[in-house]
Order: C-alpha cells, then structure tokens, then sequence
C-alpha cells in the first residue's frame, strides 16, 4: 500500500516530464527577463495536451516592486518581442508588446501556445515551475530554456523609437 501511495504521489506531483502533467496544472514561477528588463515578467500554464503536442497560456506583468526596474524619467515601460515556434519547427510567429508602466493588469496572451513535446530521437520539452526546459534523452540533464519564446525586450523611452531585434511597432499590441 506504501509504494502504490508513493507512486501515486511521484506521478501527480508533476516531478516526471510534462506528458505526465496534469492538464489543470498551475502557473510556472513569474519568470524574469535579463537586466535591465528584470521588471518585465511572463509565466506559463498548460492548458490541454493532444497526443505529443502541449498547449501553454503565457501571461505577461510588469513587477513594480523589482529594484531594477528603470525610474528615470523618459521610462515608459517595456516593448517586448516574442516568438511562437509553430509544430513545423522551423516557422516562428511573432508577437509584439508595448507595455507601459500606466498598465498594473497581468496581460493573459488570448491564443494557446502550441509546442512539441517530445521528438523521434527521444528529446523532450517539459514546463517545470520554474520555466520551459529541454531534455536530449530521459538519461540527460535538462537544459533551462529560460529565453525560449523572448526574441527581444527595450525600454520604452520617451522621444526615443522603437528599433531593436524583431520589434515591429505597427503590429504591437498596446497595454496602458
């Protein structure tokens, strides 16, 4: 009875690669960019799994108590590129943000996030609390994939234009 308990445990914990993970499962850690970007945050959820495909909710909040966070003046808030590996692997949607410090809400980005889960060489992806993580084989140590969705993040500042990584102002979508 002790070990059917135990594994029962071990199971619904979510210590095991993300095909076992509950569909209802929580929200990761609030994940920080790097500086000077550490007030900007984003976590994930997953939402459902169809066969070796995930679907995660991403959220986005600037963190107001975060120390680093830029007080200057001419800071408005963040912009923020982010990119959507499609199943293909090999085609990226991008998503634009303009998030300034006026917005207090956590943003829930409307569409799901689909992502493969595992590959015919045995690799696999897996959403820990603490972020997205990829496995060469069920032998290997995950590698952290922190930064996996965030192409590139800038200060907005006040007179000052939007040009950096793959930011496209026209198609941002505005957060005030």
């Amino acid at each position: 009875m002790k070990n059917t308990l135990l594994i029962v445990l071990l199971f619904t914990s979510g210590l095991f690669a993300q095909n076992n993970t509950n569909t209802n499962s929580e929200y990761s850690d609030w994940l920080t960019f790097k500086n000077p970007y550490e007030a900007l945050q984003i976590r994930y959820k997953l939402e459902k799994k169809e066969g070796n495909v995930g679907y995660y909710r991403a959220q986005l909040r600037i963190n107001y108590e975060e120390p680093t966070r830029c007080t200057d003046a001419r800071c408005l808030g963040y912009a923020l590129c982010f990119g959507l590996p499609q199943l293909n692997d090999k085609d990226v949607v991008y998503l634009h943000y303009k998030i300034y410090y006026s917005y207090k809400d956590i943003y829930t980005i409307p569409d799901l996030i689909p992502m493969k889960l595992s590959f015919p060489d045995g690799s696999k992806r897996m959403l820990k609390k603490d972020g997205f993580y990829f496995a060469v084989n069920d032998n290997s140590e995950p590698v952290d994939l922190q930064y996996f969705f965030i192409k590139s993040a800038d200060l907005i500042l006040e007179g000052s234009p939007l040009r950096f990584g793959d930011f496209i102002e026209s198609e941002a979508i505005t957060l005030q």
